[in-house]
């Protein structure tokens, strides 16, 4: 965070070398050439490196939200997709590495944050299961044989909307109930997918091309907690990127911090000499 003060990470950055700077250049050329020429006309670009997202339109970047990305132990990987709908006020089907891992500690602390955090909780069979009837003791992070599901709602994990483009990471992009993160400058805080910031604004922005009554069912999403789901009339590319140099929007290059330490792996592959 800014602070004012030369710490460890500012003179780390003072001191750097040109011939650093290089090295880390080329990696992010080497980057680009890996991506089609073409990126789509209408299409989503995520940085995870820059916490950033831009949605662009025939060259041109109309909108550009913050976003939160996953930690370095549950890294968003990097691929290229199609947006083909979004679910608006979804239910979240909690994955089980999350299940185990993160919500069952809560739960065995304090039971009742289940019902208080609006989870559902079913067998493996699809049995609805009463809350006050499951001993979260008994199970560990090897084994729990309870699938849950968030009710939509204030507290759900991915807020109003998810943005999908089916995929073997099965990552997508969302909201979240989670405001104060992106008060951070660095973001990597979620277990893969990508959260947006004012991420009902970037599904509006995908609906352009969609009918009135498409536009009316986001805006209805705004103001109840019904689920709907909202197929887009012409998928938009969206593109998972991670570069440590960029251009701004003032032509300026900037350096990025290495958040998941890749380049090392590309300037290897390319024969860069360490510096």
């Amino acid at each position: 965070e800014a602070d004012g003060v030369i710490g460890p990470a500012t003179v780390r950055q003072l001191n750097m070398t040109p011939e650093q700077r290089i090295r880390q250049l080329r990696v992010n050329l080497e980057r680009w050439r890996w991506l089609p020429e073409d990126l789509g006309r209408r299409h989503v670009r995520v940085n995870i490196a820059d916490f950033s997202l831009k949605a662009v339109n025939n060259h041109v970047v109309e909108r550009q939200h913050a976003v939160i990305i996953g930690r370095n132990y549950r890294q968003t990987p990097i691929f290229s997709d199609n947006i083909r709908y979004m679910v608006f006020n979804p239910w979240w089907e909690t994955p089980q590495s999350i299940a185990r891992k993160d919500k069952l500690p809560e739960f065995k602390t304090n039971p009742n944050k289940v019902i208080e955090q609006g989870f559902e909780l079913r067998d493996m069979d699809g049995n609805v299961l009463s809350p006050e009837k499951v001993d979260w003791r008994s199970y560990s992070s090897q084994r729990l044989p309870i699938r849950l599901r968030q009710k939509p709602g204030p507290n759900n994990a991915l807020g109003k909307v998810k943005i999908m483009f089916p995929n073997a990471h099965s990552v997508y992009l969302h909201d979240t109930p989670g405001k104060a993160l992106f008060d951070k400058s660095e973001r990597a805080f979620s277990s893969g997918c990508v959260r947006v910031k004012d991420a009902m604004e970037l599904s509006a922005w995908l609906l352009q091309g969609n009918s009135q009554a498409d536009l009316k069912a986001l805006e209805q999403s705004k103001a109840d907690y019904t689920e709907r789901r909202v197929n887009l009339n012409q998928p938009v590319s969206v593109h998972m990127l991670y570069f440590t140099t960029v251009i701004s929007a003032s032509g300026e290059l900037r350096y990025l911090n290495d958040i998941y330490q890749r380049d090392q792996r590309i300037a290897d592959a390319l024969g860069i000499p360490a510096i």
